[in-house]
């Protein structure tokens, strides 16, 4: 009679396991994924914004117009809202077309979709 004890598990054993395992896995990425996505888009609207600012300062446009431009970002609008009124500012003129593709590349999120 051998008594050794068997080190390898039945597969049975072993799958119900490794679902768990790799479910959490894939969970955890996913997570942290998602964490550096927002991340990523809270700090372009903060850099915009931070550009929006400097052109008040420096006399580019009214705070009236970087009002409109802040808010143009919001959730309700979308992407092309936010260049088309950066577009009427060139157009009218307060904002240079280089200072306009910078904030909009600023504006735009690297993950976005």
């Amino acid at each position: 009679m051998d008594l050794q004890p068997t080190l390898l598990a039945s597969a049975e054993e072993i799958i119900p396991g490794l679902a768990i395992i790799l479910g959490g896995l894939v969970t955890v990425i996913w997570m942290v994924g998602n964490m550096i996505r927002k991340s990523s888009a809270v700090k372009q609207r903060e850099q915009s914004r931070r550009e929006i600012a400097a052109y008040v300062a420096e006399g580019s446009m009214t705070p009236e117009q970087g009002e409109r431009l802040m808010n143009a970002g919001s959730s309700d609008m979308g992407d092309g809202d936010l260049c088309r009124r950066i577009a009427d500012h060139v157009a009218e003129g307060s904002m240079t077309p280089a200072d306009a593709e910078r904030l909009i590349k600023a504006g735009r999120s690297p993950n976005a979709g």
